[in-house]
């Protein structure tokens, strides 16, 4: 199990841009999943999804989402659920 969490300062939101595109071709080729769908920095004026949760293992995430951070920050946290088993 592989999992990367990480302010990559990359808007997945701007689904068009050539960065973007790039970034998400890089994560296909190495077999690499991100799960965050929702906006992770939100301020007066933008909403931007910068801050990721990436695994190489699509099927052990149950549940991926983001939590609001209120007043302590810009940006939220995300988090995921992760069925793993110990062998």
């Amino acid at each position: 199990m592989l999992a990367i969490t990480s302010d990559v300062n990359i808007n997945l939101l701007n689904k068009e841009d050539t960065i973007v595109l790039r970034y998400m071709d890089i994560l296909h080729s190495f077999g690499l999943t991100q799960h965050i769908t929702k906006p992770t920095r939100i301020t007066p004026t933008s909403k931007s999804l910068i801050d990721h949760f990436i695994t190489i293992t699509l099927h052990n995430v149950s549940h991926s989402d983001v939590l609001p951070s209120g007043c302590i920050s810009d940006h939220a946290a995300v988090y995921a659920t992760i069925n793993a088993r110990i062998s």
